[in-house]
């Protein structure tokens, strides 16, 4: 018997061409390709996102009345207590831009004359030091 005869054979046992375990080990690191490709692709998503998130909070007007105030830096505070501790650059730099939105929200909130809710804030603020 040849060595490719008993090859055949083995083959023949399995149900699996030599080509055809190739062909799974092909699709295998293909697969392996593919989700590292979108992973990637769902890296740089986020990556857009949180760039886009951090110049709309730096671009982001403040109310002018206390009701108003108050909501917008409630919203800061919920978006910035998303962001995960350990961050990547991006991250960084929204909660960067968050915090200076908060810390001028509430010297807004003071000039406003609500002084008590301020401190609430600010209380909260301290927190994220």
């Amino acid at each position: 018997m040849s060595a490719n005869s008993e090859a055949d054979e083995v083959s023949a046992d399995t149900g699996k061409t030599r080509g055809g375990l190739m062909s799974g080990i092909g699709g295998m690191f293909g697969d392996v390709f593919t989700s590292t490709g979108e992973q990637l692709k769902d890296n740089m998503n986020q990556m857009k996102q949180n760039r886009a998130k951090t110049e709309e909070i730096v671009n982001l007007q403040f109310d002018t009345t206390s009701d108003g105030l108050q909501n917008q830096l409630q919203n800061l505070f919920t978006q910035i207590s998303a962001l995960p501790k350990f961050k990547t650059p991006e991250q960084k730099a929204l909660y960067n831009a968050i915090k200076e939105k908060l810390e001028f929200g509430i010297m807004k909130l003071n000039s406003v004359g609500a002084n008590s809710e301020a401190e609430f804030f600010q209380k909260k603020f301290d927190k994220l030091k």
